[in-house]
């Protein structure tokens, strides 16, 4: 492979069926063996290569649009590259190899005069057995493999949060933590309600002759606030409990922080 040219090319974009990805994988490895000091790329269509003019033109490539109006027919070589390669190429001496790339045509009487003019040659993949011979270099074109694409990692599918069904499950958690509190309250000793029988009592007669005591009865005293809170508070009907619950639920409208709120006051007597 040629090292440190300098580099004319002559690249004919749609006799050569390229297509950008053929022309820039050309052009770089171009790149590989010198310096472009210029280039020239044929027959574009402003339709089918808008991607190859934008890039010569970047570059500061010359652009020739096809020679003809209307289809131009393939498999016919160029004849502006003739006339290209002898007016800019072969006797510029700041170019010291050219590489001209189209239809595979027979190209010996080219090769041949480049060579007279002390130029090297780079040539593409697609020429007959006699054209190859006389070229010093080759460059991949046609047969360019295009680089394999791993195919993207899947990444497993996050199931899409349900802000509704969220809201039913912690509810219903909410529900059964209520059940179990109110479960541990009717087991505590404080929520046990303990009915002893009361002592029958039976009262003695009287006699005449035996007279009982007054006793003066104590008044008792008046039960302050603070005495009043100690006792213990009747609590609910278990189904009067879930219904004011699930009337809260109801009436929440999916505020689940208003929900926990209201029940809290709502257990305040459990406490």
């Amino acid at each position: 492979m040629l090292r440190d040219r300098k580099i004319a090319f002559f690249i004919d974009v749609d006799n050569a069926v390229m297509d950008y990805f053929r022309y820039e994988n050309t052009v770089e490895q171009l790149k590989e063996r010198g310096e472009i000091v210029f280039g020239y790329v044929y027959g574009v269509s402003e339709r089918k290569h808008k991607r190859v003019i934008a890039d010569a033109n970047n570059c500061g490539y010359t652009v020739k649009l096809p020679s003809r109006s209307g289809r131009r027919s393939r498999k016919i070589f160029d004849d502006r590259i003739w006339v290209d390669v002898a007016e800019y190429a072969a006797n510029n001496s700041a170019v010291d190899t050219v590489c001209v790339i189209s239809h595979p045509a027979n190209m010996t009487y080219l090769f041949n005069y480049l060579h007279q003019k002390g130029k090297l040659v780079i040539a593409g993949d697609n020429l007959d057995g006699n054209s190859a011979a006389l070229a010093d270099d080759v460059v991949q074109t046609i047969k360019a493999q295009r680089p394999v694409q791993k195919p993207a990692r899947k990444k497993a599918a996050q199931p899409a949060a349900d802000e509704a069904n969220t809201e039913l499950t912690e509810t219903a958690a909410l529900l059964k933590e209520i059940e179990r509190l109110r479960e541990n309250y009717e087991q505590s000793p404080v929520g046990k309600t303990v009915t002893e029988p009361a002592e029958e009592f039976v009262a003695e007669p009287a006699t005449e002759a035996y007279e009982q005591p007054t006793e003066e009865v104590d008044e008792q005293p008046v039960e302050t606030e603070e005495q009043q809170a100690e006792q213990p508070i009747v609590q609910p009907e278990d189904g009067d409990l879930i219904r004011r619950i699930e009337q809260l639920r109801e009436s929440s409208e999916g505020d689940s922080d208003e929900l926990v709120a209201e029940i809290k006051k709502l257990l305040d007597g459990l406490d």
